[in-house]
């Protein structure tokens, strides 16, 4: 089962899966809501997971069907490459973590080996990469750290907007611009980041 919520992306990465693993019965989903709501009647033997989905994230998809299905492997696809991210992600009990961006040549081997009873990782060296959030929080401006700091409170835009008083698209643009300076990219990443490293600002 393979699950993401970019249709594009997940047709191609069905393609290129069904023609190295011939004899697999690959079913495709681009909710996580359908992918649970479908697991048991299609009961595959592995998932792979876009870390970043609306409604249920794949950590969270990943718990759900781990509860019904004990010896279910877990592949989570992701953009993050930070490693507090990779090691909570890892410290959730998934079988294997592969960048969205090396999916295309690791993919087939993470199936293999996770299916061996091997833990895969895509680049276990990122483990060992420390950050210094000081450095990465010196590029904010005061303005910024304080949205982040609303962010990390799991406030909307237009809750921080009002505490402001600044209009919702000067938030949203703070947004855009925090994420920029921090490289983050997928619809989760921003609210995760504050929520780790709130005490940095």
């Amino acid at each position: 089962m393979v699950v993401d919520d970019h249709p594009i992306f997940l047709k191609g990465l069905v393609e290129i899966l069904q023609d190295e693993l011939k004899t697999a019965t690959i079913f495709a989903y681009t909710s996580s809501v359908e992918a649970l709501k479908n697991f048991t009647i299609i009961n595959p033997d592995i998932a792979i997971l876009d870390l970043d989905m609306p409604v249920i994230n794949g950590i969270k998809l990943s718990e759900n069907l781990k509860v019904i299905k004990l010896t279910l492997k877990v592949i989570i696809l992701t953009m993050h490459k930070e490693p507090d991210i990779i090691r909570s992600v890892i410290a959730k009990g998934i079988d294997g973590f592969v960048f969205k961006d090396d999916a295309v040549n690791e993919l087939t081997n993470a199936i293999k080996n996770v299916l061996a009873n091997n833990i895969y990782l895509s680049d276990p060296s990122i483990l060992n990469q420390t950050e210094d959030k000081n450095e990465i929080l010196a590029t904010l401006t005061k303005t910024e750290c304080l949205v982040l700091k609303h962010i990390a409170q799991n406030k909307t835009s237009k809750q921080i907007a009002d505490t402001l008083f600044v209009s919702i698209k000067t938030i949203e643009n703070h947004r855009n611009n925090i994420s920029k300076k921090l490289q983050l990219t997928g619809s989760n990443s921003l609210l995760t980041f504050a929520v780790k490293n709130s005490r940095f600002f």
